[in-house]
């Protein structure tokens, strides 16, 4: 338009000029190449921070949009690497509680059912002499490897099922409908069955923070995933009553 001011035209085109340069380095940036959505929010975080800062300055003294700045792009990419990496703690720590609380409540059914059914038993049986009726009624057994020890009451970390009575310490099963990841090799250690690679036992039931764990693999002990522990894995069974 003839009536714009010459000044402001130069100005605009200028403008106009330099993002276009700045676009096409942001789409041409080594990030994008890697993993466009990935990384994406790194570069818009960037745009957002040189834009204001463009702005908030007045006419003639402002910066030029274009040439990628990288101390601040550095500040910006360690920034936002903290804030996905926070978010990403925090939806596996509500995955892993949700599978605890699961577990928890189903291992606590299986514990009433069978008390109440050893109980009635042991009732019906010992109607005849007070002494015997005493043994028969336990409501939980003492042989320790029958128990979840050091687990609470989450799910085998060999086969998945959840059940109070369940043999974990020598489990020699597989999750339903799968076929077994680890086993227990003649140490006791878990190992992967498919080239006895060990895995980190400390992983599997409360979590290893070791990045470079010399106890074996971090990998779920059910399924293989490297993504969560067994203790929150989704084939986590509850033994059927």
């Amino acid at each position: 338009n003839d009536a714009v001011d010459p000044d402001k035209k130069s100005l605009l085109t200028q403008e106009r000029d330099g993002w276009r340069k700045a676009f096409n380095e942001i789409f041409n940036h080594q990030l994008v190449m890697e993993d466009p959505v990935k990384n994406w929010p790194t570069l818009a975080e960037y745009v957002d921070n040189i834009r204001k800062k463009i702005y908030l300055r007045p006419v003639g003294s402002r910066i030029k949009p274009f040439g990628i700045r990288d101390k601040l792009f550095r500040q910006i990419s360690d920034t936002v690497q903290k804030r996905t990496a926070a978010a990403e703690l925090s939806a596996t720590i509500q995955s892993a509680s949700a599978a605890a609380v699961a577990a928890a409540q189903a291992a606590i059914h299986a514990q009433l059912a069978s008390s109440n059914k050893q109980s009635s038993s042991g009732a019906a049986s010992g109607s005849g002499g007070g002494g015997s009726s005493s043994k028969k009624s336990k409501p939980f057994r003492s042989d320790p490897s029958s128990q979840p020890a050091r687990r609470g009451v989450t799910g085998c970390i060999i086969c998945g099922v959840v059940d109070a009575n369940h043999k974990y310490k020598s489990c020699t099963g597989a999750p339903k409908g799968h076929d077994a990841h680890a086993k227990r090799d003649k140490d006791g250690n878990i190992v992967r069955c498919s080239d006895g690679s060990t895995i980190c036992h400390q992983f599997n039931l409360t979590g290893c923070k070791q990045s470079n764990c010399g106890k074996g693999r971090h990998e779920c002990s059910v399924c293989g995933d490297t993504g969560h522990q067994a203790s929150a894995c989704s084939r986590l069974e509850p033994s059927p009553q």
